[in-house]
């Protein structure tokens, strides 16, 4: 059995005539934590699109746990696993916390195991088990943000993508975002994780990319990454 969940191989695709991604190449291994790191505009959200089949694939494959997923469509994907946490939280703000993480196992796989997951979350984020009634549009940015989470963790992912889990919290709060998918790592949940803040987050991941301009233009370590002079000066202000 091969290690790697997802293999990206060669991938190009874009909007309309614009092409955005070329020739894109890259892999999350099993239990490991792989980051994308880029400045905006560098095609890490088209990316992202492109894997869970948003966008289609103009050229290229992507490939889930050994299954060619290139054309299949985005519910599908989810099905098998592959589960993302979106940019800005994406919470339905009328309804509980209790009902939002509910409508995260909505597949049969993830129905079979809706009360073990639940208490797998809620015992990640035991302030949420004092809020399961409260409406999710009345909680602070990070405690929708720990909803977010936990809602993709009810997928019972295989690979769980988090798109900029940060964005836009506090300092304390980034902190606290970053704590959690530490342990989440430490579980042994693979994650592919794009995030602006590069100095955390290549801390503690296990494999980086460095995309610019559509393309990837380095990868390695989060340590090797982070001694890069190039890294230094292009992300961490050095």
């Amino acid at each position: 059995m091969s290690d790697v969940v997802l293999k990206v191989e060669d991938l190009e695709t874009g909007y309309g005539e614009v092409q955005i991604l070329w020739g894109v190449s890259l892999e999350a291994k099993k239990g490991k934590l792989t980051t994308i790191i880029g400045s905006n505009g560098s095609g890490k959200t088209t990316l992202l699109r492109a894997i869970t089949g948003v966008v289609p694939v103009w050229k290229g494959r992507v490939l889930f746990k050994g299954e060619d997923i290139t054309h299949l469509p985005a519910h599908r994907r989810a099905d098998m696993g592959l589960v993302m946490v979106p940019e800005g939280r994406m919470l339905f703000p009328e309804m509980t916390v209790y009902e939002n993480l509910e409508m995260g196992a909505y597949t049969k796989r993830a129905r079979a195991k809706l009360k073990e997951s639940l208490d797998f979350v809620l015992n990640l984020f035991p302030r949420l088990k004092e809020r399961l009634n409260q409406k999710a549009g009345t909680m602070s940015g990070g405690e929708q943000q720990m909803v977010a989470l936990g809602r993709g963790l009810m997928a019972c992912p295989e690979l769980l993508i988090l798109d900029e889990p940060s964005l836009g919290l506090a300092p304390k709060l980034v902190l606290d975002v970053f704590s959690v998918i530490k342990k989440l790592k430490d579980e042994g949940i693979t994650m592919l994780l794009v995030e602006q803040n590069v100095h955390i987050s290549l801390m503690i991941t296990d494999w980086a990319y460095v995309m610019a301009e559509g393309r990837i233009v380095m990868e390695g370590s989060g340590e090797e990454l982070e001694k890069s002079e190039e890294v230094k000066k292009a992300y961490l202000g050095v």
